[in-house]
């Protein structure tokens, strides 16, 4: 039996007893809980994110797994299908070599039987003519048989021959070509030093001739003057000819004194018969670039000059009928080697922006090559604007070594020669940036070298080549000037596909900033219709920009009848509000000077109907003076 005052006795001593005792400490520990850390949570989360995350690589890798089997089961099966295709491809090719081995085999069996019949077929004709001459008597078949042969020896002997004539007759015309060739020259030689001979004999008389009238005009002087003017000389009267002062004159033996009184005018003419008449044999222009080319004025350099124009005016017939423009330089560069005797000929165009030479063709066809400017025989041409002629490009200092591997052959002798123009020139004139305008004008340069001769180009040969770059530029400038109407053309035909509605509305707006005046209104006449519209505002109802839209009105219910009443070339109406047309939801109230009536007329022709009408608010004097536009107008008329 226990009582309540027993058990808590009790149960306070078994507290003493055990906290006395060292297993209190773990009873303690034992019943104590762990509170919740934030760090081990927040690791926990972490944990549980990477989990989720590598599952979710886990999924994606095991379908790119699948996929890659998928796609490697398709890939065997694509293998193997085309092994199999490959397979069979290879029997369908032993079968066809077969084929053609058999073939081959047939052919020569055919071949060998055509050959027994071709055998047999001449053993059977042997016999037939056997035969035959069995038939015919012995002594007509010897003589026939003798008589064929003395014909076909003297038939070979005849075309021996004839072949030996034939030779010869080729031979005599090409040596009888030749003479006449030097026969020619040889006459045009004679015939210029007749020619200048004969100008060399009228000047000396002609010399004398002023000599004499300049020792009478002397003489004469002499008897008026006194003695102290002894010293005064004369003035030749050809400018040509040289000054003679001394009275005592060397004349030649067959000259006799002469004492006339020539006139000055005369003489003038005389001398300029003479200089016309000893040059005559050549052409004026072509005398006028060999004093150039040669001050010693050879009549060899003349002649073989005039032989190369004449080459180059036959090539000018052979015209290119084409609108392919690298057809038709490849043409132009072929005939530049051609006449200039030359292995290559190239035409580059001057890029002053990126100071590149850029090639457009080649006499093999379009090239894309790209030179420097700053270097090389072709830009020092198109950077000075100056002729080049170089003997030998390596010795050269202003040769660029890369442009053999550019070009792709070895330069020996090389022509540079600028192609310049003057509308070029005037736009490198104005440019803005002076570091990349073109002050020479040069645009193109065309480059040719290695001459078929191995020798230097010839100054005939840079005539010649001045003639065949000027055309290379004419070419140039109409292609581009061509590709420039085509994106005019172009641009034009994209604002023509506009509306009606737009351009109207832009035309107004251009016409009030030029003349510097806000009310413009722009009326346009629908002859259809037979009435006025002009371009108006209506608002958008999602509240975007206004919309444009054409407002119709009749003619007689606006100011524009004024206009449509009289032929007047434009009226000022002073108080456009008292007129009675006036429509003030149409026409504009004007300025503080009225109103200008304007009509747009017809490009044919005043009888024409005007294609629209012109409102423009009349301001103040100054400003109307400050616009750049004056508006010319002519009163009303009652």
């Amino acid at each position: 039996m226990s009582s309540p005052l027993s058990a808590s006795v009790y149960s306070s001593s078994k507290k003493r007893i055990l906290q006395g005792s060292p297993n209190v400490t773990m009873l303690q520990r034992t019943r104590l809980t762990p509170l919740p850390d934030p760090l081990l949570q927040e690791k926990l989360c972490k944990d549980a994110h990477a989990i989720s995350v590598l599952k979710q690589r886990l999924l994606v890798l095991e379908r790119e797994v699948s996929a890659g089997t998928k796609y490697r089961h398709l890939a065997e099966k694509q293998t193997a299908q085309l092994s199999r295709e490959n397979r069979r491809l290879q029997v369908d090719t032993t079968q066809q070599q077969l084929r053609i081995d058999e073939l081959d085999k047939t052919v020569l069996r055919q071949h060998h039987e055509y050959d027994k019949l071709a055998a047999r077929y001449a053993a059977v004709y042997a016999n037939l003519q056997k035969l035959l001459d069995q038939q015919n008597p012995l002594e007509n078949s010897s003589a026939q048989q003798s008589a064929l042969q003395a014909l076909a020896r003297e038939n070979q002997d005849f075309l021996r021959k004839l072949r030996v004539l034939e030779a010869r007759h080729a031979e005599d015309k090409t040596l009888t070509s030749t003479q006449d060739k030097k026969i020619k020259r040889l006459k045009a030689e004679m015939e210029a030093l007749q020619h200048m001979s004969e100008a060399k004999s009228r000047e000396d008389d002609f010399d004398e001739a002023a000599s004499d009238i300049d020792q009478v005009s002397r003489f004469t002087r002499q008897k008026k003057r006194p003695e102290g003017d002894n010293n005064h000389k004369g003035r030749p009267a050809s400018a040509s000819s040289p000054a003679s002062v001394a009275s005592s004159t060397p004349r030649r033996a067959g000259s006799s004194t002469r004492v006339q009184v020539v006139q000055t005018s005369a003489l003038g003419a005389a001398s300029h018969l003479v200089t016309a008449e000893a040059y005559q044999y050549i052409d004026p222009n072509i005398l006028k670039v060999l004093e150039k080319v040669d001050s010693q004025f050879s009549i060899t350099n003349a002649i073989n000059l005039s032989v190369v124009l004449k080459k180059w005016l036959n090539s000018c017939i052979h015209v290119v009928c084409s609108t392919h423009l690298p057809t038709v330089l490849q043409t132009l560069l072929k005939r530049v080697c051609e006449l200039l005797h030359c292995e290559h000929a190239a035409l580059f165009t001057v890029d002053h922006a990126t100071r590149k030479l850029v090639a457009v063709c080649s006499e093999r066809g379009i090239e894309r090559w790209e030179l420097p400017l700053d270097k090389g025989i072709a830009g020092y041409a198109a950077r000075h604007n100056t002729l080049c002629n170089v003997h030998c490009a390596n010795d050269d200092p202003r040769f660029y070594s890369s442009t053999d591997s550019v070009t792709g052959s070895t330069s020996r002798e090389v022509l540079a020669l600028p192609i310049v123009h003057e509308l070029q020139l005037y736009l490198a004139s104005h440019a803005v940036h002076s570091g990349d305008s073109n002050r020479l004008g040069v645009f193109a340069v065309l480059r040719a070298w290695n001459t078929n001769h191995q020798k230097p180009f010839s100054p005939n040969d840079q005539i010649l080549g001045s003639l065949l770059a000027i055309q290379a530029g004419i070419l140039l400038r109409q292609a581009a000037v061509t590709k420039t109407l085509q994106k005019i053309n172009h641009k034009t035909h994209e604002i023509l596909q506009l509306p009606s509605d737009i351009l109207v509305a832009v035309a107004q707006q251009q016409l009030g900033d030029c003349l510097r005046i806000k009310q413009v209104r722009l009326f346009v006449l629908d002859a259809a219709a037979l009435k006025l519209w002009h371009v108006g505002q209506r608002e958008a109802d999602d509240g975007n920009d206004p919309a444009l839209v054409r407002r119709y009105v009749t003619a007689q219910a606006s100011l524009c009848s004024l206009l449509l009443r009289t032929d007047a070339a434009a009226i000022v109406v002073s108080e456009p509000s008292a007129e009675a047309a006036f429509n003030e939801t149409v026409d504009i109230p004007g300025g503080a000077r009225g109103l200008y009536l304007v009509p747009i007329l017809s490009p044919w022709g005043h009888t024409a109907q005007p294609l629209g009408m012109l409102q423009v608010s009349r301001v103040a004097k100054a400003r109307l003076s400050a616009s750049p536009f004056t508006l010319t107008v002519r009163p009303k008329t009652d």
